[in-house]
């Protein structure tokens, strides 16, 4: 497959399904907002009598009914809007192949870049310290907090991820072949050969997207799933 392919190929497989669920959950909310409205102006037409005036009984509730008070809709409505909602990565793994895992990277189930780890060679309930080879390992699966902290070997804030079993100062960061990582991802925006490349601009698009949320006080995470 040549790098055009892997970008332009019609969507397929489990790594799309992310953005399927997400289409499909916006336009869920989407219908039930339009019903929600077509009923909101259906009560707004039967509270009015001729020209327009509000009818008695629906000024005059009778007791026992429940009315928000004035101004609680608006407050409600601002609450909202100012909850911090997670930004939530994730990354999904392809078959490692030569010692090279590339992968596809989602930003809240939007596909964000392509990535590059190291051999997955994770065994599933055995000991970390019996499977990895320093240097030359994946992390292992499984969600992971992240933050933006100044990296001492790169000299500029990095994306980290926190508490993976077995490793440690595992970031998100530019590369372009697997000496470039020691068990970090890789980004970039196609693959050529065994190769990730475009790794500097996609990693500006992503770090961007993070920094926002980040200075929004939003919690960081990345989910990473093998093969």
């Amino acid at each position: 497959m040549t790098a055009t392919d892997y970008r332009v190929t019609a969507p397929s497989g489990p790594r799309w399904k992310l953005a399927a669920a997400s289409r499909a959950r916006h336009e869920s909310i989407s219908s039930r907002t339009a019903a929600t409205a077509g009923s909101a102006r259906k009560t707004a037409t039967a509270t009015r009598g001729p020209g327009g005036t509000a009818n008695a009984d629906a000024a005059n509730p009778p007791e026992g009914g429940h009315h928000a008070p004035n101004g609680v809709g608006l407050r409600l409505d601002s609450a909202f809007h100012r909850m911090k909602m997670p930004m939530l990565l994730h990354l999904l793994r392809d078959p490692s192949h030569h010692h090279v895992t590339f992968g596809t990277l989602f930003v809240d189930e939007v596909m964000e870049c392509l990535t590059l780890d190291d051999e997955i060679r994770e065994r599933p309930g055995v000991p970390v310290s019996a499977w990895k080879v320093p240097g030359q390992t994946a992390t292992p699966a499984g969600r992971y907090s992240m933050s933006l902290t100044m990296s001492a070997r790169f000299g500029c804030v990095l994306p980290l991820l926190r508490d993976v079993p077995g490793f440690s100062g595992i970031r998100i960061h530019t590369g372009t072949v697997i000496d470039d990582t020691d068990g970090c991802i890789l980004v970039g925006r196609r693959v050529s050969g065994m190769k990730i490349a475009e790794s500097r601009i996609a990693f500006r698009k992503l770090m961007a997207a993070l920094e926002r949320a980040d200075a929004s006080g939003n919690v960081l995470a990345i989910d990473i799933r093998n093969p």
